[in-house]
């Protein structure tokens, strides 16, 4: 977890509104400071991984702020929406802050988007031919992905990637990865066991969890531009791939799993990934949302 630390006092570089790409001493996307919550305030965090942080969006903006800017646009309302999400995040990091933020943030919602990483995560226990465990082993602890070689290379670990990036070979060759249904079916039980854990978690300090389903364009063009991380930005990128049609069928079966448990124990969920016609135009590549998207 440490190796995946949230963005401190960090300012994304080159975007047109640059006070909306600006990440606080907590690694929240704000310039404003997180208080107490006021009277009358709804506050709502959302937590994820690098679709919730929305990195690549050119413009600086980000869907929690759209939905604050939404919610607002209604007089009635004094809404504050804090985007806790964090590149290369699953659900055992987002289970992490929501144990140590969400205590200390009064939120009255925690909206909580996963699928990819956690996918990701079974891939490489695949690739790899070891057990998936609810470490997610065989990818976060992987040297050569984090970028840690020693305990001191902690800190400096994600400014290598970003270096590394830029130096190694555009590789866009697909790693077929072996069936294997018993992998990916734990993959899946520990991602809905986390998703469990977290909606427990929330509970239990009087916030109300919210799932979503992760929208992603099933072209074979953007599949191409996550292959070759192009849209990276000192991220340690996604890992082990499977040819398209297998990815798309399991970013699915994830995205069910995510309704699935939303509905056993009871709380709410937005199927965003069926909510409505995902153009390829709306992607900059499988994932990430585009300035329009």
């Amino acid at each position: 977890f440490l190796a995946f630390g949230p963005r401190i006092s960090y300012q994304i570089p080159d975007r047109a509104n640059p006070e909306l790409a600006r990440f606080d001493e907590r690694g929240f996307r704000t310039t404003r400071a997180i208080g107490p919550k006021p009277e009358g305030e709804l506050r709502i965090v959302a937590l994820g991984g690098s679709t919730t942080e929305d990195l690549w969006n050119k413009s600086g903006r980000h869907w929690p702020w759209l939905l604050e800017q939404r919610l607002n646009a209604d007089d009635a309302l004094h809404t504050r929406v804090l985007n806790g999400g964090m590149s290369a995040y699953a659900t055992p990091h987002t289970l992490v802050r929501t144990a140590f933020d969400i205590p200390e943030l009064d939120a009255d919602v925690l909206l909580v988007m996963h699928n990819i990483n956690d996918l990701t995560a079974a891939y490489h226990a695949i690739a790899a031919g070891t057990p998936m465990d609810g470490h997610y082993s065989a990818k976060y602890r992987l040297k050569s992905y984090t970028g840690v070689r020693r305990e001191e290379d902690v800190v400096w670990s994600r400014v290598w990637r970003l270096v590394a990036g830029h130096l190694v070979s555009t590789d866009t060759t697909t790693v077929i990865l072996a069936e294997n249904e018993a992998t990916l079916a734990e993959g899946v039980r520990l991602f809905q066991r986390n998703l469990r854990s977290i909606a427990a978690v929330a509970r239990a300090h009087g916030v109300q969890p919210v799932f979503l389903t992760m929208p992603f364009d099933s072209s074979d063009s953007h599949f191409r531009v996550m292959q070759s991380g192009q849209v990276r930005i000192g991220s340690v990128g996604i890992g082990q791939l499977p040819e398209r049609a297998r990815m798309m069928r399991d970013l699915a079966r994830y995205n069910r799993a995510t309704l699935s448990i939303a509905g056993e124990i009871g709380i709410p969920s937005i199927d965003m990934a069926g909510a409505g016609e995902w153009s390829d135009s709306l992607f900059v590549d499988t994932v990430h949302l585009s300035d329009e998207g």
